[in-house]
């Protein structure tokens, strides 16, 4: 799960390859290697076994400069595969860069794809930018090398139908400095994949910054829709959509549905109020007049944020419609169980419901 920004791909035939090209800052005696390594598989819908993200202009900012100076681009462009970082980090670069302590990370999204029942997909990417930061800064040397974590949770959602698969992918990420008594002359290397299963500094880095979302209660009827979402992490998270989904249909990763085609989708806005993303987006009634795309781009610049260890309870009073709240293929059922599912920055959760 996890906004912030958000990652993609595409590599000729889905091969990956990564470009070097460092622009490093400084001199040989005032600089120090700086390793960027990636972790964090995403939150995918079922029948996803692929996210593949190509990227540009990876650069790095030095704390004691402005946010418009004290950039040094260090990879040109690159790319990684996702799930595969389960419990794994990847280097994708590695450069001299000046001695100094560094604050933030940024990189351009080039493209996204993703691989679902076996067939590769462009997947839509509403941010194009991405800025990192690096909690707690990275301290960068002449004498040892250094080295920082991305740790990115995407989300993947299935916005096509069965016919025509299409996908937006949302990201936010945060970085973290490797402790350099576990930097290691491997993580110089592009493409090192470092186990990260039993590391203590990892697991702290967890426990301290884990970002986590629990609906704690849900009422849905045909003319109406409650929920109650508890933030049960450690820092505040910005809710951003809701779902409605039969539970016929399959879930992935924390409840995400298969397909939103056949959800009710909802903006979640800031007065806790949920809209339909049809009315969200001013009652236009074909996908001719507004695509998914579209839809899903502008809802995700909007949200509500929920502070840690409080809860939020959103209401829509109105019809529950099935079918992406575009093109209406049903209504809610009294008696069939649906999942709720709330998508925020970098946590998804999920709840079933059954419908009175």
């Amino acid at each position: 799960m996890s906004g912030l920004g958000a990652l993609a791909v595409a590599a000729l035939l889905i091969g990956v390859a990564f470009y070097t090209g460092a622009s490093p800052g400084g001199g040989t005696a005032n600089a120090g290697t700086l390793s960027i390594t990636l972790t964090d598989p995403p939150h995918v819908p079922p029948g996803v076994t692929a996210v593949y993200v190509i990227f540009s202009g990876l650069a790095v900012h030095i704390s004691d400069a402005g946010n418009n100076s004290g950039w040094t681009t260090i990879k040109s462009a690159g790319g990684i595969e996702l799930i595969g970082t389960t419990n794994v980090s990847q280097t994708i670069s590695s450069a001299k860069v000046q001695s100094g302590i560094y604050n933030l990370l940024k990189f351009n999204i080039t493209s996204a794809k993703v691989t679902f029942d076996g067939v590769n997909y462009t997947a839509f990417v509403p941010l194009a930018t991405l800025v990192v930061p690096i909690i707690g800064g990275v301290e960068v040397t002449n004498f040892k090398p250094s080295a920082t974590i991305i740790d990115i949770q995407p989300t993947v959602m299935h916005i096509g139908s069965t016919s025509t698969p299409e996908f937006i992918i949302r990201s936010v990420a945060r970085a973290y400095a490797i402790p350099q008594s576990d930097v290691t002359e491997q993580l110089d290397h592009v493409g090192f994949r470092m186990s990260l299963l039993g590391q203590v500094w990892w697991r702290n880095i967890l426990n301290q910054f884990s970002e986590n979302l629990l609906v704690a209660s849900a009422s849905l009827a045909a003319n109406s829709l409650s929920f109650t979402v508890r933030d049960t992490g450690t820092e505040n998270t910005t809710l951003l959509l809701a779902t409605v989904t039969p539970l016929a249909y399959s879930v992935g990763h924390r409840g995400l549905p298969q397909r939103m085609d056949g959800s009710a989708v909802f903006v979640v806005l800031s007065n806790r109020t949920l809209v339909p993303i049809r009315q969200y987006a001013g009652g236009m009634a074909t996908i001719q007049e507004l695509t998914r795309k579209a839809v899903l781009s502008g809802l995700l610049a909007n949200g509500y944020d929920l502070t840690v260890n409080t809860s939020a309870t959103f209401t829509l009073a109105g019809q529950v419609n099935m079918g992406l709240g575009i093109l209406r293929s049903g209504t809610v059922i009294s008696g069939e169980q649906y999942l709720i599912t709330v998508i925020g920055g970098e946590a998804v959760a999920s709840f079933v419901v059954q419908a009175s």
